[in-house]
């Protein structure tokens, strides 16, 4: 019995990128719904997170890693929190949180106060392999769940924090549908404290590979789904883009910052440069190789416990095996008519 893997290690030595990382432009945020956003509303919200707005940070952490559109499209459809708590030192802001049938990501951003906030995040990125802050993730009952937290450090000096959860069966178990605290216990901002909800808030689509997989998309993920783990670790895994329609590669290609002549450029020396930009997205810090998106894990969301011959307790999966593999972009859905798995192209 496995237990839940980061996918990349996963990857077919075929498909690894060749192009090296691209400058993109910086843009500044606009205060305007345009029409090209509009086009990209409907992937995005099924359901408002409830949450009382304190405040909206100048720069937070959907613009640090979208463009302005995507970010002005969670707030018209209720999917930005934006709620405030402030300790001596940091101001932290949960921005939004968003969720599909099988991960949630609830995003932050932690703006220093005073010079001594400056420096403990700067010794922490430096000394302390990128962790800043202690993060507790509690769900009703006010047991841990698991989850990851990251960091990105923004070049005006706020911090950004992502905490994924994926849907496995420890996490279903628990009673994470009452609510998810978030606490931070660092002493720097020892106290504060978020609730939100894991409530499925983005649409996706589905597309039949097999009799045993199904490849699932929502605007932060792709997930192969399958009918077992074997199933799932048969198929394999390659490197993956779109089906795009009309106009929907050069929107896509606007909210990463990318020209469509420097995609062509790229397109030619690399053939995956598009299924690059789809998993790293415009956020890519190329001395620390890391980005919101390019990573993932396996896991089953159904089983149960049972005793090992060894003596242990250990548990054992049972029916469907899911593979995600998280987006650095947001996808507008209504943008593609299928997936392109490797070189197959799979129509919804």
């Amino acid at each position: 019995m496995k237990n839940e893997r980061d996918i990349m290690a996963l990857l077919d030595d075929s498909y690894i990128l060749e192009a090296e990382p691209v400058q993109r432009k910086q843009r500044k945020r606009k205060h305007r719904f345009s029409v090209a956003a509009a086009a990209v509303a409907a992937c995005l919200g099924m359901t408002a997170i409830t949450a009382g707005a304190v405040t909206i940070m100048n720069r937070n952490s959907t613009e640090f890693f979208y463009d302005s559109q995507a970010e002005e499209i969670l707030e018209s459809k209720g999917l930005m929190v934006s709620e405030t708590q402030t300790s001596k030192h940091f101001e932290i802001t949960l921005d939004t949180v968003l969720a599909d049938d099988y991960v949630c990501r609830a995003m932050l951003t932690a703006r220093p106060l005073d010079d001594t906030a400056k420096s403990f995040v700067e010794a922490c990125l430096a000394n302390n392999n990128g962790r800043v802050f202690d993060v507790c993730t509690k769900d009703g009952d006010g047991n841990r769940i698991l989850s990851s937290d990251l960091y990105y450090p923004d070049s005006n000096g706020d911090l950004v924090i992502v905490v994924e959860s994926a849907f496995d069966y420890f996490f279903n178990q628990s009673k994470a549908s009452e609510g998810i605290e978030l606490t931070f216990t660092s002493p720097m901002v020892s106290g504060l404290s978020f609730k939100y909800y894991p409530k499925k808030n983005l649409e996706s689509k589905t597309v039949k590979y097999s009799d045993d997989i199904t490849f699932y998309v929502s605007p932060i993920e792709l997930a192969t789904v399958g009918t077992s783990e074997e199933a799932v670790d048969k198929v394999g895994f390659r490197w993956s883009t779109f089906m795009w329609k009309e106009g929907g590669l050069d929107r896509f290609l606007e909210s990463v910052g990318i020209s469509r002549e420097e995609y062509d450029k790229q397109m030619k020396r690399n053939k995956w440069f598009e299924s690059r930009l789809v998993m790293l997205g415009k956020y890519w810090n190329a001395e620390k190789n890391t980005s919101l998106g390019g990573s993932g894990i396996g896991f089953y969301p159904e089983g149960h416990m049972e005793l090992m011959p060894e003596g242990y307790t250990d548990f054992v999966g049972e029916g469907r095996f899911v593979r995600v593999f998280w987006f650095g972009a947001l996808i507008d859905l209504d943008d593609i008519e299928g997936i392109i798995y490797g070189l197959e192209e799979i129509p919804f």
